[in-house]
């Protein structure tokens, strides 16, 4: 879903450099700050890159999100 809304989408972006395990934590707080701030705030949108990846352990099979781009968050920069 993230990916599609990264391939689609056009302008300038922010990548942002967190720290490993943080990158929640910090698209979290971004969103606050977009939630409080009023619209002329540069960044609508914060992204995590994600792939969904089938991992087989103990001969079960299941599905995880694994990041593309480890400690790394995208912010499109600019109006909708």
């Amino acid at each position: 879903m993230e990916n599609d809304a990264m391939k689609n989408s056009k302008g300038q972006w922010f990548v942002l450099h967190t720290l490993s395990g943080k990158e929640n934590k910090v698209r979290e707080k971004i969103e606050n700050s977009i939630r409080m701030a009023d619209e002329s705030f540069p960044v609508y949108e914060v992204m995590i890159p994600i792939e969904k990846v089938v991992e087989i352990k103990n001969g079960k099979q299941s599905t995880v999100n694994r990041k593309i781009f480890p400690r790394i968050c995208i912010c499109p920069h600019g109006s909708l």
